[in-house]
């Protein structure tokens, strides 16, 4: 398993969330969508649009919650961190397929471990 592989489990295990069906191609794109608006150097000519979207705020919470995210006076205008961007990068190679088929793994199968059988820390 790579590091960027143990990152994306640990985010989608820290939002608590249960999927189930459809749920996970809708929570997928939103999260794409959002690391993206996040990277965005100039967020004024979309800002409207993206605050509109029905899981902009739930997502930038999740993202904050996560150590995903920053922002000064306004969740608004984020900006990913080092594991932000490191999400984006692999949320981005990925096809929605290749990742639904990563949230199909068995949860014991879905992190790293050290030489003594401890989980390797999400942070």
């Amino acid at each position: 398993m790579t590091e960027d592989e143990q990152l994306f489990y640990c985010f989608i295990d820290s939002t608590d969330l249960l999927f189930y069906g459809e749920f996970e191609s809708m929570f997928l794109e939103e999260l794409d969508i959002v690391l993206a608006y996040c990277a965005m150097e100039s967020k004024m000519p979309v800002i409207n649009e993206m605050i509109e979207r029905y899981g902009f705020w739930t997502m930038i919470s999740f993202l904050n919650n996560a150590d995903m995210v920053e922002y000064g006076t306004s969740p608004r205008t984020a900006w990913l961190t080092d594991k932000g961007k490191r999400l984006h990068a692999f949320i981005s190679s990925k096809s929605l397929d290749e990742l639904e088929e990563l949230l199909q793994v068995d949860y014991q199968d879905r992190y790293a471990y050290d030489e003594n059988g401890q989980q390797i820390s999400c942070k």
